[in-house]
């Protein structure tokens, strides 16, 4: 969800989020918006376009990045828009994105992930489903996946090092979005993400067509096209 590309390596998102909203709502009216660049401007116009056109009453978006990239000038535009669909009543979803935990205040500061952070938006994290437990049973979790490594000489210690984190389900602190009135029984002063979390573990997620081939893809770029199309 953190990545930025040129507008011809979005397909397999794009494919990623129409399969799997039609997947939950198969009834529902789907509309791709596409826009001559990725810039924050643009990406802005789409969704005040698409209020204004009334084309639905959910926008879901897998994009975003760490709020210390954007600036206050920026996220205060983008404010505006996003609160202008909240009083028209159209929910916007966001992908908390993929980076883990951002943490709480310092020294993590900025991290977060806006839009994800805004206050007018729902931003969704990322969950893995059916995870098999020892006595056979499954559970869902938060979503965090951790690398490990065989050891040079071919075998790895008991019980196995702890590893190093890969990627996970996005959360952390606002540093430029005040806490709404609805998140006052947290603690801190700013705005805290994810509110809700879907499927996206990678190893547990989402089987798409794409280029002519089926594979299987994460992250919350697919929980947030799953829980819009859940809302809708």
């Amino acid at each position: 969800a953190y990545e930025l590309d040129y507008i011809a390596n979005w397909t397999e998102e794009a494919d990623l989020d129409v399969q799997w909203a039609h997947a939950i709502a198969p009834k529902a009216k789907i509309v791709l918006l596409i826009l001559p660049t990725q810039d924050w401007s643009e990406l802005e116009y789409g969704i005040q376009y698409a209020v204004t056109k009334k084309l639905g009453n959910v926008i879901s978006n897998s994009y975003g990045s760490p709020e210390f990239l954007w600036g206050l000038h920026t996220v205060q535009g983008f404010e505006q828009t996003l609160e202008t669909a909240a009083a028209a009543g159209v929910t916007v979803n966001f992908s908390s994105g993929d980076a883990g935990d951002e943490g709480l205040g310092a020294p993590n500061l900025g991290g977060a992930s806006y839009p994800a952070t805004s206050a007018y938006a729902t931003s969704v994290g990322g969950t893995s489903i059916d995870l098999l437990n020892i006595d056979g049973t499954t559970s869902d979790t938060g979503w965090g996946t951790n690398q490990n490594s065989f050891l040079a000489i071919g075998w790895t210690p008991e019980p196995p090092a702890a590893g190093m984190f890969l990627y996970g389900s996005g959360g952390g602190e606002s540093t430029l979005i005040a806490k709404p009135k609805w998140q006052k029984a947290f603690s801190g002063s700013f705005r805290q993400e994810p509110d809700i979390a879907d499927i996206a573990d990678p190893y547990t997620g989402v089987v798409i067509v794409y280029n002519g081939g089926i594979g299987v893809i994460g992250g919350t770029s697919a929980a947030s096209p799953v829980f819009s199309a859940i809302w809708s």
